[in-house]
C-alpha cells in the first residue's frame, strides 16, 4: 500500500532536472540541447536562471559537452542549465570582483598603463637631449671636453631605445 503511494506521488511530480548534450550555442544566451536518456531535444535553454541584463555571471558550455538543465517553476518548456561538464566561456557583469583576496592588488587598466609609460618616454627622451645639449654646451678648456663629452653620451645612448611588450592579458578582459 505505502508503495502505491509513493509510486502515485512520485509519477505525478515533474522530473526537476535532467542530463543532456549540447547540440548548439544561441548566441551565447542560450542553448539547444538534448536529453541523454530519452533523446529529448530541448530548444533555447538558458545560460541564465534569470534574464536579467544588469549582474550576472553566465557560463557557455562547449558544444557536445554535458549539462545538468533543470526546470524554471516545475515548468516543462521552461528550463536553464543548472551545472555544467566543459566551460567555453564565462561572462560577469559585476562592479566588484576580488581574486586571492585582493592581496595582489587590482588589475591593470592597459589605457592608462600604456598612457604613463608614454609620458615617462617623452620624458627620457627630452631628458637624454637635454644632457646631451648641456655636455655640447661645455667649454674646451674643461678636462671632459664638451663636444666629446657630448659624443661620448650619444654613443653611449644610441642602443637605448624605450620600447614596451605587450602587456595585456587577454585572458581576463575587463
Amino acid at each position: 500500500m505505502f508503495e502505491k503511494l509513493v509510486s502515485h506521488i512520485l509519477g505525478r511530480v515533474p522530473v526537476q532536472s535532467k542530463y543532456a548534450k549540447v547540440t548548439k550555442i544561441n548566441d551565447n544566451q542560450t542553448i539547444d540541447c538534448s536529453d541523454l536518456v530519452d533523446k529529448t531535444e530541448y530548444k533555447e535553454v538558458q545560460l541564465t536562471a534569470t534574464e536579467s541584463d544588469n549582474l550576472y555571471l553566465k557560463l557557455v558550455p562547449k558544444v557536445g559537452s554535458v549539462v545538468l538543465i533543470s526546470s524554471i517553476n516545475n515548468s516543462q518548456e521552461d528550463y536553464y542549465v543548472s551545472m555544467f561538464s566543459e566551460i567555453e566561456t564565462l561572462d560577469l557583469i559585476t562592479n566588484k570582483l576580488v581574486f586571492n583576496e585582493g592581496k595582489l592588488g587590482g588589475m591593470v587598466k592597459i589605457k592608462e598603463l600604456e598612457s604613463n609609460l608614454e609620458r615617462l618616454k617623452t620624458y627620457c627622451e627630452t631628458l637624454k637631449s637635454a644632457i646631451g645639449s648641456g655636455l655640447g654646451a661645455v667649454g674646451a678648456g674643461v678636462a671632459a671636453n664638451g663636444a666629446s663629452g657630448a659624443s661620448a653620451f650619444n654613443g653611449a645612448m644610441e642602443s637605448a631605445v624605450i620600447s614596451f611588450e605587450d602587456m595585456e592579458n587577454d585572458k581576463i578582459l575587463m
